[in-house]
């Protein structure tokens, strides 16, 4: 593109950007305009224009919030935005690296959303999604906007005072309209449990971004309920207002104090922007419940996984009774003497907050109930309820390690039903001369004394070798079976064997029924999946003799058995599992490139809602865990896959650079080449699983 026609253009973007003040807009507007530059293929012209554009790219960048955008639209632009600026590192400073790693968390709490998990937030910020409307198109966005509320005693007002942080010239008039409907809706509602309050009060509200000007009725809800929460904190009645769960509002009020409908046009709009936030709770008026709806079904059928319930509210009443978004609790009486003695006496609240510590100091000193794991590097702290350390031990993974697999080395669970809980660990950082016990698994009491512990020591033999007791052993789950908490947990020798087999944790005692492979099993989900009164596991693993990745289905009342594989690899005197299914991941092409005997499983799911079994495989890529995701039907006889960044840039570029053969990643073509090459063993031979429609 000739730079004269380049000069044109910038100048039409800084006319538009001086309109346009939404984030993601500019971002839009700025990525469009260096994808010409890019087309140059000339690094100084587009040092030239990143440097004059610089400033505005990266308040761009530190603006933009996900919550209420699709996160893989947002992707694909930060993508582009990325690939633009790498172009020249020479400016890309140390603050937009940061904001690109910002934003790249704000895309996987979002994905996570999408994908049906419980995202925690904030319970003290209350919200409600805006739109955004491009000047110039009449496509909207949205974002999710927070608030927080303060209310000041000014003895001096003779009317209330509103004030808007960050500032704003003007109220717009629905906007200010809704702030006094609200409020009045608030004093009316503290009357009942206040008589009395002051005339006038000084109030302010912040709002976290300030992403447009706030205007519309929208707010009414959410800013109602923030006045009484407020309200009751300032008054310090007997009780409390809080938010249950992850809920955001939408909806107004009439000069009646009726619900005012929002509008087919902006529900459907605000619908979506909650979908695609981390929010599960929606609450809005009953007036636009079927909008509402048909919109979140059509969004559904893409994300089915996404958690997100309608709550249509029919009056002010109906919003502050919903127990399902709102929680009204009596004020804790330490809490109300605690205010109350701030504004009186300075002395007596010393005396009481001094009783008040004392007491606590006793009560927690004297809890000697574990409770929970605190992880510093490598060292693991047992607390009780309160955060008092009971008693330490070392670990051999390092933090970032236990944090994840944490579950899978040590558990708190109370083996007895006594109410006291016990400390169960395994694969501990014990002496290297201490063999007698390496690899075992131990339960402790709250005192660190030792229950019991059990070192797995089956031998084992193939037609040319024997193995035993260097086993090393980690913890799946602990589940009730025949009236017994039972450990099912798996040993895994130094070299290929590996067995899942289960032990009584009240005693220690070894259980009948062991499942062994001939490569190590990873990650694994208990429960009852088919609904048959008995508990299943499903887990992944590595099959030497068959040098594959698989996922295994199976009931834990299994009596002694092995997972099929080639004869020398068959362990003598063990019969071939009659296993619920037993499924061969193939090799991608990525693996075979880097001479890997055979790729393996990383992480397992199930989800309820949906009966789908997840299951990752780990292609073994040099210095970073990933591959394609496999999700698979209850039954297991149908599979689709879902394949990540990461993995779909790595493979890619290996194709471009004619290292790899096409299809691109995200081409059906190449998870249709992956779900043709899965197979499945039917009890004598494996077989292939057909691809879901």
């Amino acid at each position: 593109m000739h730079i004269f026609l380049l000069e044109e253009l910038k100048t039409n973007l800084n006319s538009k950007l001086l309109s346009e003040k939404a984030p993601f807009r500019q971002l839009e507007l700025l990525n469009n305009f260096f994808e010409k530059v890019l087309s140059t293929n000339d690094e100084n012209i587009l040092e030239i224009f990143l440097v004059e554009f610089s400033l505005i790219y990266k308040t761009c960048i530190a603006n933009l919030r996900v919550l209420g955008l699709n996160p893989y639209e947002t992707e694909s632009k930060l993508n582009l935005t990325k690939r633009i600026w790498h172009k020249n590192n020479t400016i890309l400073s140390p603050e937009l690296t940061n904001e690109f790693e910002r934003i790249e968390q704000e895309i996987k709490i979002v994905k996570a959303s999408l994908n049906g998990e419980i995202v925690a937030h904030d319970k003290n910020l209350l919200s409600f999604p805006v739109s955004i409307q491009n000047n110039g198109n009449k496509e909207n966005y949205g974002q999710i906007e927070t608030f927080t509320i303060k209310i000041y005693k000014n003895s001096s007002l003779k009317e209330n005072k509103f004030l808007i942080v960050p500032s704003t010239e003007k109220f717009e008039k629905r906007f200010e309209e809704q702030v006094k409907i609200a409020w009045e809706i608030a004093i009316n509602h503290l009357k009942t449990y206040y008589k009395k309050p002051n005339n006038y009060h000084e109030i302010v509200l912040v709002f976290s971004h300030k992403f447009a000007n706030i205007e519309g009725y929208s707010l009414g809800f959410a800013i109602s309920l923030g006045f009484i929460q407020e309200l009751f904190k300032f008054y310090n009645t007997s009780l409390s207002l809080s938010l249950n769960g992850n809920v955001t509002f939408t909806g107004g009020f009439n000069s009646d104090k009726s619900i005012k409908s929002i509008g087919e046009e902006i529900i459907t709009q605000k619908i979506e922007t909650v979908f695609f936030s981390p929010f599960n709770y929606f609450a809005l008026p009953d007036a636009d419940l079927i909008s509402a709806k048909s919109r979140l079904n059509e969004l559904q059928i893409k994300f089915p996984k996404k958690k997100l319930k309608i709550i249509n509210i029919q009056d002010f009443d109906d919003l502050i009774n919903h127990r399902q978004i709102i929680k009204i609790n009596k004020t804790k009486i330490s809490v109300r003497t605690k205010k109350y003695l701030q504004k009186n006496s300075i002395a007596i609240a010393l005396l009481v907050i001094i009783l008040i510590l004392i007491g606590f100091y006793f009560t927690t000193s004297i809890d000697n109930n574990p409770n929970e794991f605190k992880i510093v590097g490598r060292t693991v702290n047992v607390t009780n309820k309160y955060g008092k350390i009971l008693w330490s031990f070392n670990e051999n993974h390092d933090e970032k390690t236990r944090t994840i697999y944490g579950d899978n080395y040590q558990r708190i669970f109370d083996i007895d039903n006594d109410g006291i809980n016990e400390v169960i660990l395994a694969h501990e950082a014990l002496e290297n001369r201490d063999m007698e016990n390496q690899g075992r698994i131990a339960c402790f009491n709250s005192n660190k004394e030792l229950l019991w512990k059990y070192k797995f020591r089956d031998s084992v033999l193939t037609k040319n070798e024997s193995y035993k007791d260097r086993y090393t052993s980690r913890i799946i789950d602990i589940v009730p079976i025949h009236g017994k908490n039972v450990i099912i947990a798996i040993s895994r020798h130094v070299f290929f064997p590996s067995v899942i087999y289960k032990i009584d944790a009240a005693n220690g005692q070894r259980l009948k029924g062991s499942i062994w492979s001939q490569g190590h099993f990873n990650s694994g989900k208990v429960a009852d999946f088919n609904n048959d009164g008995k508990y299943d596991v499903f887990i992944g693993g590595i099959n030497n003799g068959l040098e594959s990745a698989f996922g295994l289905l199976t009931t834990l009342d299994t009596i002694d058995c092995q997972t099929p594989t080639l004869a020398k690899y068959m362990f003598q005197n063990i019969k071939v599992g009659d296993f619920t299914k037993f499924i061969l991941f193939p090799k991608t092409d990525l693996c075979k490139l880097y001479e890997n005997r055979f790729n393996g499983t990383i992480d397992v799911q199930y989800y309820k809602e949906t009966k789908t079994f997840e299951i990752g495989t780990n292609e073994y890529y040099p210095n970073k865990i990933m591959g394609p995701q496999y999700m698979i039907s209850k039954e297991l006889d149908s599979v689709w896959i879902q394949i990540g960044d990461d993995f779909q840039f790595v493979r890619d570029s290996l194709v471009n650079k004619n290292l790899l053969k096409p299809p691109y990643t995200n081409d059906p073509a190449y998870s249709k080449i992956l779900v043709d090459n899965l197979k499945m063993w039917n009890g004598e031979k494996f077989v292939k699983i057909s691809a879901k429609d």
